[in-house]
């Protein structure tokens, strides 16, 4: 007998930039990951990205970090997960290995904690 676990779906969108004299970056994409409890594994498919030509390395770079910033807020919590990403940006100068693993974590996280608060009934009168 095989026991099936509850899996449930979050969406959202990440946009950061910083543009000043000396830091600029560059985050944008539109997520929807199913999250798997008790599961330890990431997988990240990219539905698409921008600009199309876009060099595969810089490709290759922004999934890694991705992976890794959703991978740090879903490891002690338990979970893996399937990630579509849509509309990636991979800008060649405002690309940022550490942004991209910041911001993928931190919004991932803020979703899970949105979903859990909207599962949670009020509290009666």
């Amino acid at each position: 007998m095989s026991q099936q676990q509850a899996s449930s779906t979050i969406c959202f969108s990440l946009r950061e930039r910083c543009q000043t004299s000396s830091v600029d970056y560059l985050v944008a994409y539109t997520a929807s990951v199913e999250l798997i409890p008790h599961h330890d594994e990431v997988q990240l498919f990219i539905e698409s990205y921008l600009p199309a030509d876009a060099d595969s390395e810089l490709l290759e770079l922004a999934i890694q970090a991705t992976l890794e910033g959703f991978q740090e807020t879903l490891t002690p919590l338990g979970l893996g997960a399937i990630a579509t990403l849509q509309d990636l940006i991979l800008h060649p100068v405002d690309f940022s290995h550490l942004q991209q693993r910041k911001f993928s974590a931190q919004y991932l996280a803020d979703a899970i904690a949105l979903a859990i608060a909207s599962a949670i009934p009020p509290p009666s009168p």
